[in-house]
């Protein structure tokens, strides 16, 4: 996907599963250990920062960024259902910490900022975007910067309540503040966003993509899935934490039908679609599903099962070559582009 002239390329890292700079967890280095890292890496996207530092639920090292506990308890594995649920509730230092340990200055290949607000008001979250813009805009002039990056703003994370009703008009004026910038800004949702909502963004000017790729909220669960995941359709696993989010393998119907519901549409953008990956064919039913996605997220996989990560990102890649879109950066090259 190649935004404002910089080539994201197919395939990203979804936000938080390589950490705030990609440096990855404990469990991945261990995965390195034994020979199941896998050799490529998608496009980066940071771990969603907020403009202030947010305690939420998951306690933070002394390096004030990477998880302290090895197992945090606001978080459930369930490796055989390829599944996590989630309430980390946006753990993480504020974008001014982040910014000037100068890691992702530099980063040589394109990347992604994630950043969401998250006042319970919406003038409140208005005003933590501005101050999100001002202080970027005060970094990005200096030559620091070793490459280009694009803005993921995320507006529907599952662990954090947010009136959602005005959620269109909301988005409009925050594409607005961060157009100052004049960086590539992907809006980022979850499959329970509305298909015409999404059309509506799509056409704003500064809307460079629209990615559908979030954790879902347990509370938006079906409950026959919960039911058939957990065993319970009314208390979550995570219920002293608010409940938590499902990401992985059971959120992929979800995915599939809200493309479905899609499939007539015609968008004002590029679409980045996520979800519940976890086989080259999932990505290849996903990628034929709508001639308008451009870049496919992957998350749950590089945590439940890293020795597909390689498999469904060739496959990606080949999938996206034959039908016409084929990105500047090619699955044999994944850091430096290449012409097309």
């Amino acid at each position: 996907m190649k935004l404002r002239g910089i080539d994201f390329g197919h395939v990203w890292d979804a936000s938080g599963s390589r950490g705030f700079f990609g440096e990855g967890y404990r469990y991945q280095k261990v995965y390195g250990s034994i020979g199941m890292k896998p050799r490529h890496e998608g496009t980066f996207i940071s771990k969603t920062a907020t403009i202030q530092p947010n305690e939420g639920n998951m306690p933070l090292a002394p390096d004030g960024f990477s998880p302290r506990d090895w197992k945090p308890k606001c978080i459930k594995v369930y490796p055989t259902r390829c599944a996590t649920l989630n309430a980390v509730g946006l753990s993480n230092p504020g974008l001014k910490f982040l910014l000037d340990t100068g890691k992702w200055q530099s980063r040589k290949d394109p990347f992604m900022i994630s950043f969401m607000p998250i006042s319970e008001k919406e003038q409140n979250r208005i005003r933590e975007t501005r101050e999100f813009v001002a202080l970027l805009e005060s970094r990005i002039d200096d030559d620091s910067w070793a490459g280009d990056f694009g803005i993921q703003l995320n507006l529907r994370c599952p662990n954090r309540k947010l009136d959602s009703a005005s959620l269109v008009n909301e988005a409009m004026v925050l594409l607005s503040l961060v157009a100052s910038l004049e960086i590539p800004v992907i809006l980022k949702f979850d499959s329970t966003l509305d298909v015409e909502a999404a059309l509506q963004l799509s056409r704003h000017p500064h809307c460079d993509a629209i990615s559908i790729s979030n954790a879902v909220k347990w509370r938006d669960v079906p409950l026959e899935v919960r039911s058939e995941q957990f065993g319970t359709a009314e208390i979550s696993p995570l219920e002293q934490y608010g409940g938590g989010a499902l990401s992985g393998r059971p959120i992929l119907p979800l995915t599939m039908n809200w493309l479905d519901r899609a499939k007539h549409i015609r968008f004002g953008c590029p679409i980045a679609i996520g979800g519940g990956i976890m086989m080259p064919e999932d990505a290849e039913w996903i990628i034929r599903s709508h001639d308008q996605i451009q870049a496919i997220e992957l998350g749950t996989v590089r945590m439940l099962r890293p020795w597909r990560y390689d498999s469904i990102y060739d496959h990606a890649y080949n999938i996206f070559t034959r039908s016409g879109r084929r990105s500047l950066r090619p699955p044999d090259n994944p850091i430096h582009a290449v012409p097309a």
